[in-house]
Formats: structure tokens, sequence, C-alpha cells
């Protein structure tokens, strides 16, 4: 009995075939939801202290991204002053609570933005850290339930006097695209969008 094989692939058909697969598996991302008019929404940015249980302000690279999610969106940052919330934060962690403290401005919408840095272990030379993002967003006259999200990023820095602002800062925008994420599904589920007649 003699036992046919079937030739192998090329290599570059194999490598288009696990390309084609690849796209095939991949989530699309939902649309960005852009406001009809510019909208101002208050912003409270925080860096909770994981041994001290302090809190200090986020880095600028950070803010810059979360600006550039917020206008890409027809969203006009307003920074709350770090100081007026800071001691306020020291005794309360739960986000909820927090932001709940930051709902008397003028804006109509309201974005806290926690983070946290934990180190976590020295790999192959390089330093492992955890981030952890809490995000919360309230509408001002409450029409809208407030929504919240958290997630864990795992990120690298290469020596071991950089801490947790340039660990925050090394992926910024990877924490900025959350932010998008969250504003995204939260405005289109209120009225501020403009609702198109189905065709």
């Amino acid at each position: 009995m003699v036992l046919k094989t079937r030739p192998l692939l090329p290599l570059h058909t194999l490598a288009l075939l696990a390309a084609l697969a690849f796209a095939a598996g991949c989530v699309k991302t939902a649309p960005v939801v852009k406001l009809p008019e510019k909208t101002p929404i208050a912003v409270a940015f925080v860096l909770d202290d994981d041994h001290q249980g302090l809190v200090g302000e986020v880095p600028e690279a950070l803010k810059k991204e979360v600006s550039a999610v917020l206008a890409e969106r027809n969203l006009d940052l307003f920074e709350i002053p770090f100081a007026s919330y800071a001691e306020v934060f020291v005794p309360v962690r739960d986000s909820q609570r927090r932001l709940a403290r930051l709902t008397n401005s003028e804006a109509p919408l309201t974005l806290l933005v926690e983070t946290k840095a934990v180190y976590f272990a020295q790999l192959s030379g390089r330093y492992r850290w955890t981030v952890s993002l809490n995000l919360s967003v309230a509408r001002k006259d409450g029409s809208i339930e407030p929504l919240s999200s958290a997630s864990d990023l795992s990120t690298f820095v290469d020596f071991e006097h950089q801490k947790e602002p340039a660990v925050i800062s090394s992926i910024a925008s990877d924490l900025a695209r959350r932010v998008g994420a969250l504003l995204d599904e939260f405005l289109s589920a209120g009225d501020l969008v403009e609702k198109k007649n189905p065709s």
C-alpha cells in the first residue's frame, strides 16, 4: 500500500493564510461617538499610592493623551484642580463616592480617571509593573446612570529608578483608549448624540 502525501505549501502562502485567519478573527472596534457640538467635561486625574495610601498627580503624558481622546469626541476638557480634591480622596477609595464629590462643577459631564502602578518583578533585565485603571463618568443632571470600568495592564520599564509616573507614561496611549471606549458607550446611551433616522 502506497501512502500519498500532500505537497507542502510555500512559506509565503502559509504566511498569507495565517494573516487572513488573524484578520477574520479580529473584532472590529466600535466607531467613535462624536457629539454634535463642543461639550465641556470636567476631568479629575488621580494616581493612588499603593504603599502609603496617599494620592498624587498623574504625569502630563496621560493628560495629553486623554485630552486628544476627548477632542475626538467633541468634548472640551476642563481639568479639575488636583488640590480641590486631593485631601478628600486620601481616606475615600471607593470610585463612586469619589465621583460624587466631583459632580458639582459647571460642566454637564464629569470624568474620574484613577490610576495605580504596582511593581511586579524583574524579568529578563527589565522591570515589570501592573497598572490599574478605574474610570467613572457621570452626567450632572443624573439623566443617565453613571458608568464605570476597571482594567489592569502590564508594562515594562528599562530602569529600576523609573517609578510610578514613568510607568503610567509608558502606556498613556493605551489608558487613553480605554477612556475613549467608556465614553463612547456612555454617550451613545444618552440624548447628547444626534439620533439618525433609520433609512
